[in-house]
Formats: C-alpha cells, sequence, structure tokens
C-alpha cells in the first residue's frame, strides 16, 4: 500500500505544481505566479494590479523562534501597527514575504516560510483588511534578508518581511 501512494504521489504532484503555476485566482489572465496581485483583477499593464504600485517605506520584519509559525505578542502588535497603516487607505496593498534560515530541509524550510506569512496575512484579515488586499508568499531559504552563515544572520532570517504598496491609477 505505502509503495502504491508514493507512486501516485509521485505521478500526481509534478500535474499538481505544473497547474499550480499557470492558477488565475482573479480571472484577469495573468497566472498566480507572476500576478502582482493575485487576488484583484488588473490589466497586464499593471502587472495584474488594479493601478501602478508605488512601493512605500517597508516596515520591519516580523521575527519568529526556530521552527514556529505562531504569531507572538510581539509578532501581533507589530501587526496591529501594520493593519492601522493599511485600513487608513483603501489603496494600500500588504505583501508578506516568509523567510527561514537554512538549516534543515529545503522543502520544510519553504513549507514553515509559508505557513508563516500566511498566519501574518489571516491576522490583518481577521484586523479588517479585505483579504484581496494582503499577498502572502514563502520564500523558504532562497533570498534571505540576513546572512545564514552566522547565528545573528539566522535569527534575522527568522520572518516575515512585510512590503507596502500603494496602488495609483
Amino acid at each position: 500500500m505505502g509503495k502504491a501512494l508514493f507512486l501516485i504521489w509521485v505521478l500526481f504532484f509534478p500535474a499538481v505544481m505544473v497547474m499550480a503555476q499557470h492558477w488565475d485566482s482573479d480571472g484577469d489572465g495573468i497566472a498566480d505566479s507572476t500576478d502582482g496581485c493575485p487576488y484583484v483583477a488588473g490589466p497586464a499593464q499593471y502587472n495584474g494590479c488594479p493601478g501602478i504600485p508605488v512601493d512605500l517605506p517597508a516596515p520591519a520584519p516580523v521575527y519568529f523562534a526556530i521552527g514556529q509559525s505562531g504569531l507572538d505578542e510581539a509578532a501581533r502588535r507589530h501587526l496591529d501597527r501594520l493593519s492601522r497603516i493599511a485600513l487608513a487607505d483603501t489603496t494600500i496593498y500588504v505583501y508578506l514575504y516568509g523567510h527561514t534560515d537554512n538549516t534543515g530541509n529545503a522543502a520544510v524550510n519553504m513549507a514553515l516560510s509559508l505557513r508563516r506569512a500566511a498566519q501574518c496575512r489571516q491576522y490583518l484579515i481577521d484586523k479588517g483588511l479585505s483579504a484581496y488586499r494582503v499577498m502572502a508568499k514563502g520564500m523558504g531559504e532562497e533570498a534571505p534578508p540576513a546572512d545564514n552563515n552566522t547565528a545573528a544572520g539566522r535569527r534575522q532570517n527568522r520572518c516575515v518581511v512585510p512590503g507596502l504598496k500603494k496602488m495609483k491609477k
């Protein structure tokens, strides 16, 4: 039975990954993997966003304990401040990039980084942000914000880095 499940997984998983690369949640004709705003439709000239995205100063990262994706009190306070900024202006979209350090398995780290970003996304939605204005992406151990060769750098990489974009028409 175990071999049969493994065989099904090996045969089925690549097809799922190909489908996911071409998935278009908002129906604007731009695949989610390249859509700048995958949850709200927008023209190709704006990379799938409803307007021209203009980067705003980035807030500080939200940090996590080793191997964890749960939000502690400091993370919730940080996200509360972020939600107040975004709630004050409906043209601001929040992008959350989850990261991990490079210890452990790369696939496990990718899943952990996505869980971290998703936790932050859900918290912001629960605070009143529209789901289509909050995007979450797991980066795993790829493109770390800090150097993974030191303990201090690895600690800084266990985070979600928020980005804010204002949509101008």
